[in-house]
């Protein structure tokens, strides 16, 4: 019984991938930021009128919580002002 629920709960989990962070048996992508993860629920379009802003200041504060060596540049997409 025990071993058919780490099994179950295997197949579950294996296949699960974030770009940022990899997954079980894949690291992450290169060059991949917090703004990359988040904004990519959203159309340029939106990126454009302001509609994301409140994201792009949470992956901000995302980046800012890393260690200081995994930090990446500050990057701002095009057309976003600082907010």
């Amino acid at each position: 019984m025990g071993a058919m629920v780490i099994g179950v709960t295997q197949i579950a989990v294996l296949p699960i991938y974030f770009p940022m962070w990899g997954g079980m048996f894949k690291g992450p992508k290169e060059g991949v930021t917090e703004e990359d993860y988040y904004l990519q629920d959203f159309e340029e379009a939106e990126v454009k009128e302001g509609i994301a802003n409140s994201v792009i200041k949470f992956a901000k504060e995302a980046a800012s919580e890393r260690a200081a060596d995994n930090r990446p540049a500050n990057k701002t997409p095009q057309g976003i002002s600082e907010v």
